[in-house]
């Protein structure tokens, strides 16, 4: 990330100002001592990077970070319809679901950013604005725009342990509901790459679903992946793909047949 200041046209800078709901226990928001919600000692200085229809992408940089993780990246999940507020009341807002997912995840052994804490804004009575900020990742690229820059041999490498990847998220019972290309970060660019998952506001852990229903969310998470890698993959790259994923999850057949119908 470069030095706020460096690129401030590319930026819309801002004072960001909230309560840190949770946090992990060895980041030091000085002078505060994290025990339940209390405000930030002082305003995060953060440049908007990126909007979307729910969701605000910002980056800062803080000194009460570690060494090498002073990056930040901030989502900010506002107002957008009563909908959603009305379900983030009753099953979480996407923010806390980013935070309670990236950390079990993390648990898995499964990549993802390292979760820092969770920030809110407002009062009670007004619409609120919460954030989910995390260690920024640098030296990646997302799969999306990595693919079509590798050669067949380091592509093929990439298929290998992107298949590994995923059948190990689905093995151990997690459904990401919004897997796509541009939702998988890589590290390397050579014969082993590390993978990460990113915007896991939906992600859920259902393990403890009989592995027939399971399925159904395994596929759910597939078929909207494999689409995204139509226009990056050629068909007999996705097909082997598709046959290392399931060498990973079954050596059902009739499993694998009825997943191949539908991806």
């Amino acid at each position: 990330m470069s030095e706020p200041g460096d690129e401030i046209s590319l930026y819309q800078k801002g004072p960001l100002r909230g309560w840190i709901n949770e946090a992990v226990s060895d980041i030091d928001f000085s002078p505060l001592a994290l025990q339940g919600p209390q405000p930030l000692p002082r305003p995060l200085e953060v440049y908007k990077v990126k909007r979307k229809r729910r969701r605000t992408v910002y980056r800062t940089r803080f000194p009460g970070l570690g060494a090498g993780k002073g990056d930040m990246c901030i989502k900010g999940y506002g107002f957008v319809n009563h909908f959603y507020l009305i379900s983030g009341w009753l099953f979480g807002s996407y923010a806390k679901n980013s935070w309670k997912a990236a950390n079990l995840v993390l648990q898995e052994g499964i990549g993802t950013p390292e979760p820092v804490a969770l920030l809110e804004t407002g009062s009670f009575g007004k619409t609120r604005k919460r954030f989910f900020i995390t260690v920024a990742l640098k030296g990646v690229v997302s799969l999306e725009r990595l693919l079509p820059r590798l050669p067949p041999s380091a592509r093929s490498f990439l298929i290998q342990e992107l298949a590994a990847f995923l059948a190990e998220l689905h093995r151990k019972g997690f459904y990401h509901a919004d897997l796509k290309a541009n939702n998988i970060l890589v590290e390397g660019t050579g014969e082993h790459f590390r993978f990460y998952l990113v915007d896991l506001d939906r992600t859920k852990r259902l393990s403890w679903l009989p592995f027939f229903i399971l399925d159904i969310f395994r596929l759910a998470d597939l078929r909207r992946f494999f689409k995204t890698l139509k226009d990056i993959l050629l068909a007999k790259e996705r097909a082997r793909l598709f046959n290392a994923y399931f060498a990973e999850i079954s050596n059902s057949k009739v499993r694998k047949k009825a997943f191949g119908l539908f991806v």
